[in-house]
């Protein structure tokens, strides 16, 4: 039996309208269990998740995306961070609103630039006030973009808004938050910023697995592809069965637990179910056989 040890490093391309750049998202095994186990979690899964929304959905027309480490305070130059800042702001045009996740060191936040409204949104989760250090970064940065391309409209100073956004019920949540920021406004693109978030105080468990889940599916693809681990291998050996061979193959998750060890696989209608074990936290997939080599498996039978 394999188990999740046999994962290094998995290497996930992300979109190179994103940050304007080719760039990879690269996640160790410890980054799929906390995920999985919904505890602290860091910058590369979220940048996971912001790959998935990309790679689903037609973003790039509507957003562009601030990378974070960049312009975080463990930069001590300030003057580099603005400039850093400004830089990446050549790659966007005036119809793009900018998403900048924002770690202050303890809380991640989401601030949200719309340039033609030379606004700059603010989504925290505890409700605190504007952040004194990125404040300076994005409003210096910011101007230094405009003055250079001679945007006279947008030469005053940003407005700052604190959105009343969906708040944060447990001491870890802000991760997961975020990411639902980014998902509601990249699915709402046409709606303001304030009048979509100022219905809910707080998400759901179910909203946030939501999220989880979505990004488990996409990330599993690259589980496989990468050839990291030998899951898949271990659970299903031999020819495909003649009568599968001609199918598609796709993830679903049935239900989210914790992506971890293969116990069993077995065949219904078509589907190849599998179910994973850690301790007593497991995690039920169904593989319907179709695109093997997407998974960069070519044999396929039950154990």
């Amino acid at each position: 039996m394999n188990n999740m040890e046999d994962v290094d490093m998995i290497r996930i391309p992300m979109n190179e309208l994103i940050f304007g750049s080719d760039k990879f998202v690269y996640l160790a095994r410890e980054d799929l269990l906390h995920y999985c186990g919904m505890v602290e979690i860091g910058y590369m899964c979220i940048l996971a998740y912001i790959t998935c929304l990309w790679d689903k959905c037609d973003c790039a027309k509507n957003f562009f995306v601030i990378d974070q480490s960049k312009i975080s305070s463990h930069i001590k130059d300030r003057d580099l961070r603005s400039r850093n800042l400004t830089n990446q702001l050549e790659a966007v045009n005036l119809e793009q609103k900018v998403l900048i996740p924002y770690n202050t060191g303890f809380h991640w936040m989401l601030h949200v630039i719309d340039l033609h409204e030379n606004c700059v949104y603010v989504l925290d989760s505890l409700r605190s006030k504007v952040n004194e250090d990125i404040h300076g970064i994005i409003n210096v940065g910011l101007k230094t973009w405009q003055a250079k391309h001679d945007l006279q409209r947008y030469r005053s100073t940003p407005k700052w808004r604190l959105v009343k956004c969906p708040r944060q019920l447990d001491s870890v949540g802000f991760r997961y938050y975020v990411q639902k920021y980014i998902h509601e406004i990249v699915h709402n693109s046409s709606t303001s910023i304030t009048s979509l978030f100022n219905t809910k105080n707080a998400y759901r468990q179910e909203e946030i697995d939501e999220i989880r889940t979505e990004w488990a599916a996409f990330v599993s693809r690259f589980l496989f592809r990468n050839g990291k681990d030998k899951l898949l291998n271990e659970a299903v050996k031999g020819p495909m069965p003649k009568e599968l061979q001609s199918s598609k193959v796709f993830l679903k998750l049935e239900s989210w637990k914790k992506v971890c060890i293969f116990k069993e696989a077995s065949i219904f209608e078509g589907i190849l179910e599998v179910e994973v074990l850690e301790e007593s936290l497991y995690l039920q997939m169904s593989f319907n056989l179709q695109e093997c080599s997407t998974l960069g498996v070519e044999e396929f039978s039950i154990s």
